[in-house]
């Protein structure tokens, strides 16, 4: 079995886990990038990137530049019975989102990392943590293709970025989990009028689930949601097909799911999207992006968080001049991750059981027609900016 040395080990190459080993290969690190996944790749996610996120890709000098992405200028919030209210993002550009393919973003990032002087292993998945005593010390890993091959990564810290439900987080501390019976999808579907899709953001409300639809290239556009889990089954897996039964026949999504529309991509999902926090219990190791903790989906600030905590996990391990993470700087970061995210997180949480009630939109939308800046207020607050730690 082969066995590499390493500074650090960063599990799981997405936004978070490529942004950490950029920045850590900056300072010198020598930093292997591991995931299951070649690159470029899918994710289900509404690929909504806010001010804050493009403002930390510039601070971070992360070359994903706003030109690759589709602007964003208002949000479309619609109930299931048509009624629908409109609102516009700042005048500023620098202070509206804009969207951006996953396949498009994560590769960038991922390249990002490579030229910091970090070694990207693709097509790898982790066997199991290696501890010596009560600490991680390193990773098996085993190509994908090859079950029967070994590897072994040794670092004084593991960085878990391998999502929900994270194998290094199973193997080295716990989970709050909250139950769930809601699955993600997404699929990119080419549109011949996208002038009616561009520069907006669309949000559909439905019983017990909500639909996206946001630009994400000229002539493309994102269609996700979240739908229970039920609707899944009862529809055999056949997403269209599901939300068809969710939907009104009159709805405007209606085009996008018909059987004539060709995808770009097949439907992507994601089963039992729920809440989730984590809790270090191994000196050792790490966690950040979704392997820390998890935001409501498709509300905006998945991204952002993947970013922001890379970056304050990489800016504490600098500030203690730490090759390791031990119980009080897991501690310290635990402390300022909540801070920094607690209030985004509750804001999401409540944005997303309004678009999974039609009703309750519909009777916001309503109030906002009898109090003028209502709906913006709320919005706002939903979608307000994630807090950064400076460099």
């Amino acid at each position: 079995m082969l066995n590499d040395a390493w500074d650090v080990v960063v599990v799981g190459a997405g936004p978070a886990g490529a942004t950490m080993a950029a920045l850590l290969a900056r300072r010198g690190r020598s930093v292997a990038l591991i995931d299951a996944a070649h690159f470029p790749r899918q994710k289900v996610c509404g690929e909504y990137l806010s001010a804050a996120a493009w403002k930390l890709l510039e601070t971070l000098d992360l070359d994903v530049p706003r030109s690759l992405a589709m602007p964003l200028r208002s949000l479309v919030l619609s109930a299931s019975t048509g009624r629908n209210v409109e609102v516009a993002y700042a005048p500023d550009v620098a202070r509206q989102p804009a969207a951006l393919g996953r396949d498009v973003f994560d590769l960038r990032l991922v390249e990002a990392a490579q030229r910091a002087g970090a070694t990207l292993l693709c097509g790898v998945r982790l066997r199991a943590v290696l501890r010596s005593g009560r600490r991680a010390v390193g990773v098996e890993v085993v190509d994908v293709a090859d079950p029967s091959s070994g590897r072994e990564l040794r670092a004084p810290l593991i960085v878990a970025a391998d999502g929900r439900r994270s194998r290094v987080v199973q193997e080295t501390g716990s989970f709050q989990l909250a139950h769930s019976e809601i699955v993600g999808f997404k699929r990119h579907v080419p549109v011949a009028d996208f002038a009616a899709y561009e520069n907006r953001i669309a949000m559909h409300a439905a019983p017990g689930c909500y639909i996206g639809v946001c630009p994400v290239a000229p002539g493309v556009v994102n269609l996700c949601g979240t739908m229970p889990k039920r609707a899944m089954q009862q529809a055999h897996g056949r997403i269209g097909a599901a939300l068809q039964s969710l939907l009104p026949r009159a709805t405007p999504l209606a085009p996008l799911l018909a059987d004539s529309t060709v995808p770009l991509a097949a439907w992507h999902s994601m089963p039992e999207v729920a809440q989730q926090r984590s809790r270090h219990e191994m000196p050792g190791v790490l966690y950040i992006g979704d392997a820390m903790g998890t935001i409501e989906p498709l509300t905006g600030q998945g991204m952002t968080m993947a970013l922001a905590g890379a970056q304050l996990a990489a800016s504490l391990l600098h500030e203690a001049d730490a090759t390791t993470a031990d119980v009080e700087l897991q501690a310290r970061y635990e402390g300022e991750w909540r801070r920094q995210f607690a209030g985004s997180i509750a804001a999401a949480a409540w944005f997303g059981r309004i678009l999974r009630r039609p009703r309750l939109l519909q009777g916001l939308l309503a109030t906002s027609r009898l109090l003028p800046g209502f709906t913006n207020a709320l919005v706002q607050r939903a979608h307000r900016r994630t807090l950064t730690v400076e460099t």
